[in-house]
């Protein structure tokens, strides 16, 4: 899977501090969304049919995800962030669902089941942080949930603790 670390770079538009209403920053911030996407499809298009599939999902995932926080800082308001959550939400759903959809049988099923819940636990997550009126920093929080066996999650660990990881991801070895 060697478009797992193509979609881990950050966005470099980020690396200041977004302001309400700056619409320089905002563009900026899609133009790169849209270029890193097309990087992502590109990379994607050297894979298998079955990586292929959940590489451009993945891409698809990362560029809305991108595009939703830009419109936020962009617009500044709560229920900007609450609808840009939401988007991030879905996305994350629709990305974990395809990946859930290469496993099979009950590996599938609990794959599935739990990106629901993941996803179920962000849009509750948005609606409290718009019910608080947390500042648009807080409110759009850590837009970026993975799938527990989502094989971006092993990139940190070393030695067996990576290859377990790595198997669970496979749906080789039933997860925890």
């Amino acid at each position: 899977m060697a478009f797992i670390g193509l979609l881990a770079c950050g966005s470099s538009v980020w690396a200041k501090a977004p302001v309400a209403g700056d619409k320089e920053a905002y563009d900026a911030a899609r133009a790169e969304a849209a270029q890193q996407y097309k990087s992502a499809l590109s990379a994607c298009g050297k894979l298998a049919v079955r990586d292929k599939d959940v590489c451009q999902i993945t891409a698809k995932s990362e560029r809305t995800k991108r595009e939703q926080r830009a419109e936020a800082f962009y617009k500044g308001t709560p229920q900007a962030a609450h609808q840009a959550r939401l988007a991030i939400a879905q996305a994350d759903l629709d990305a974990s669902l395809r990946f859930c959809a290469q496993r099979n049988g009950s590996v599938s099923r609990a794959c599935k089941l739990e990106a629901r819940e993941q996803y179920n636990r962000a849009k509750a997550e948005a609606d409290q942080a718009q019910r608080d009126g947390r500042p648009i920093e807080q409110a759009l929080g850590n837009t970026t949930p993975r799938h527990p066996n989502d094989p971006r999650n092993c990139d940190s660990l070393d030695g067996g603790a990576k290859h377990a990881c790595l198997a669970r991801a496979q749906g080789t070895v039933a997860s925890p």
